[in-house]
């Protein structure tokens, strides 16, 4: 059972705060602070071990921080709903809309959760969309597998492409699935970052991370970074986390990676802090605080102006929802007023950020995660495919193919000698494309089921991307595994 013990101010805190540590809690089971008719609380957690010393001369400010008010979070038993729908009746001024991912597809709805409109479907478990954003024209960029595609709500695909490696602190390449992608609001360029496990003979073995940045088309490299999980500020800044688990760092297009602050010097006990999104008119801060079960959403009033110029001063911790496995992605509405975010059971969202505590957030979109939430309006429905009428139902379009086998490249690997496709085995018999990839780039003009080497592929590796498609049928994409690295001619 929880206790409630009141302060009489400041002078009081860390008395009670002292008194309560060696029970193992970081403070009391619940603390109030009136001041001024304004009442404050903050719930004890369970302290963790410290990767950290506090640093001299922010002790109190820290634990001031912990008095601030904390909100249950979505599944919390304690949970505050809205039953009046006041938030969503909030929601008007706010406008644009939702992209989300739901049931492994890129979903999106307008801001008040309504309207929900899926926009691809052939999302799989094995192949999801992952990490949707979208520009203030409407334009959304995602993942899926190695690609990044940018679409229309509609679902029309405008550009698909396979970003580039980047260097890690190790001195290896990081590829393969962008953990994260960001459009600008401008729609022009796209960030995007890669967390692989590392092991290089030499160095540590650990998770190391790499941010690049690339025009819309993915054909103009603008920079990189050892960063990681970029969210746009302005259409030529990003905030990206990293060089510890903790920092928060702007980062200009093409510019130096400009240091903010670490989790330790705004909140108590320090932890890692991740995810951040910048509110558009540069007044708060929302990130991602902790790991695991002990995961939060925490946002802080911002002084100074991150947007341009170097680093503003420290931030000040100002809310946080309970602790929870799932927490991630916080989103904000594009006049600041209300924010989203992901929990497990879909997106929440909480209105007037100025106020903790009132209202507390709920559930916008069941079963929806990993929100961004922009100014864009919500279109209308798809384009219709040719031959159907609006809101006919295309026949078996849940059908799957399925790769019983997968295609293989045969073959020497020398300049001059011809590789082909083979090994493909399929539950069903589809049309089959195919296209030749040196380095994972598309070569001009190879699309049938056998390539002749030649000198620009020397010191390359060679794979091919296999589409089977069938009328009625989801289509799939599948890349086989690369060549060693083509050899001289012989």
């Amino acid at each position: 059972m929880s206790r409630v013990l009141r302060a009489k101010g400041p002078g009081d805190l860390t008395t009670l705060r002292s008194a309560h540590k060696d029970s193992g809690f970081a403070m009391l089971d619940e603390l109030s602070l009136t001041d001024e008719n304004k009442e404050v609380r903050a719930v004890a957690q369970p302290l963790r071990h410290l990767n950290r010393t506090t640093a001299p001369g922010v002790a109190i400010g820290l634990v001031l921080a912990l008095l601030l008010p904390t909100l249950s979070a979505g599944a919390s038993a304690n949970q505050v709903h809205d039953p009046t729908g006041n938030q969503a009746a909030n929601l008007t001024a706010s406008s644009g809309s939702i992209v989300y991912i739901k049931r492994h597809n890129v979903w999106v709805a307008a801001a008040d959760g309504k309207k929900q409109h899926q926009v691809t479907t052939d999302g799989t478990a094995d192949l999801p969309y992952r990490s949707p954003t979208q520009s203030d024209q409407g334009v959304i960029a995602a993942s899926r597998g190695i690609f990044i595609l940018t679409m229309r709500q509609n679902g029309k695909i405008l550009t698909r492409f396979d970003p580039p490696a980047l260097m890690s602190t190790a001195s290896h390449p990081l590829d393969g699935a962008p953990s994260s992608v960001a459009i600008s609001a401008d729609g022009t360029k796209i960030a995007w970052s890669y967390a692989n496990y590392q092991c290089p003979v030499g160095t540590s073995c650990l998770v190391r991370t790499a941010t690049g940045i690339t025009d819309v088309t993915g054909k103009k490299q603008l920079g990189s970074t050892y960063l990681a999980n970029p969210s746009w500020v302005t259409n030529s800044r990003t905030i990206q986390n990293g060089g510890y688990l903790e920092q928060i760092n702007l980062v200009d297009v093409g510019g130096p990676v400009r240091y903010w602050f670490d989790d330790y010097q705004v909140a108590y006990p320090s932890t890692d802090l991740e995810d951040a999104d910048l509110s558009p008119d540069g007044k708060w801060l929302a990130a991602v605080r902790g790991y695991g079960s002990n995961t939060q959403i925490v946002w802080l009033s911002v002084t100074g102006d991150p947007r341009s110029g170097p680093a503003p001063g420290l931030p000040t911790l100002l809310c946080e929802t309970s602790q929870m496995a799932g927490l991630s992605d916080p989103s904000w509405s594009p006049n600041s007023d209300a924010m989203v975010w992901q929990e497990p059971d879909g997106v929440w969202l909480k209105t007037n950020p100025a106020v903790c505590s009132q209202p507390q957030p709920r559930l916008l979109i069941a079963g929806g995660s990993q929100p961004d939430w922009s100014s864009a309006s919500l279109a209308p429905p798809p384009v219709p495919r040719p031959g159907k009428k609006p809101g006919t139902k295309v026949p078996g379009s849940s059908a799957k193919i399925k790769a019983k086998a997968r295609p293989r490249v045969v073959g020497r690997a020398r300049v001059g000698k011809v590789l082909r496709v083979r090994g493909a085995k399929w539950n069903v018999k589809p049309k089959v494309k195919y296209q030749w990839l040196r380095n994972r780039k598309p070569i001009k003009g190879a699309a049938k089921a056998r390539y002749r080497l030649t000198a620009k592929d020397r010191k390359k590796r060679i794979s091919v991307r296999v589409t089977a498609s069938r009328p009625g049928y989801q289509k799939l994409v599948v890349v086989t595994k690369a060549t060693a690295k083509v050899g001289p001619r012989r």
